[in-house]
């Protein structure tokens, strides 16, 4: 059951915005939220969904800087059997955190596993999760470069350590080329 939502402050704009929002002590209770710094979507002064993200990590360009950007989104969840019986507690509820990449328009284009972080090139459609390239809108993999990156205003260049070719990927489209 999704929790009741406060907005604490109403933008003065009919723009998607991100805002801060309180949550409701009895789900708050029930899954074990400690954190009060959780924000929702809202668009013409109402809540867009009551799915709750944070800002983490450096580096947040946010919404209506840049086409995409990373939020991580709360969800509900369950400890496993082993780590419940570990803590002693009994309270097996908690809200699990994925690292999401979403549009300027707030659909979440991409969610990653728990664990792991996801960082968006800015200012292009690619993205990587350690060191795997993909494409934000199409899924496309690119490959796996442990090795140098260069960024241009246009292009994203990637060479892995083993390699002798360098892929060119466009930050518009994700077009590549492979130079040898």
């Amino acid at each position: 059951m999704p929790p009741k939502i406060t907005l604490r402050t109403i933008p003065d704009t009919d723009n998607l915005r991100l805002c801060p929002v309180t949550i409701d002590d009895e789900y708050r209770k029930e899954w074990n939220i400690y954190s009060d710094d959780f924000v929702c979507f809202v668009r013409n002064k109402q809540l867009l969904r009551s799915t709750l993200y944070r800002i983490g990590g450096i580096g947040f360009y946010g919404l209506g800087k840049t086409k995409y950007f990373t939020l991580l989104k709360y969800v509900e969840a369950y400890y496993s059997k082993d780590i419940f019986d570990l803590s002693g507690s009994n309270k097996p509820k908690y809200l699990a955190d994925h690292w999401v990449i979403l549009d300027s328009y707030g659909n979440e284009k991409v969610k990653s596993k728990s664990f792991e972080t996801i960082w968006v090139i800015e200012n292009s459609c690619i993205y990587s999760i350690s060191e795997d390239y993909y494409n934000i809108e199409t899924g496309k993999y690119y490959g796996k470069f442990s090795g140098r990156r260069l960024i241009s205003s246009q292009y994203v260049f990637l060479k892995g350590w083993n390699s002798k070719n360098i892929l060119r990927i466009d930050k518009l489209d994700g077009t590549t080329k492979i130079y040898p």
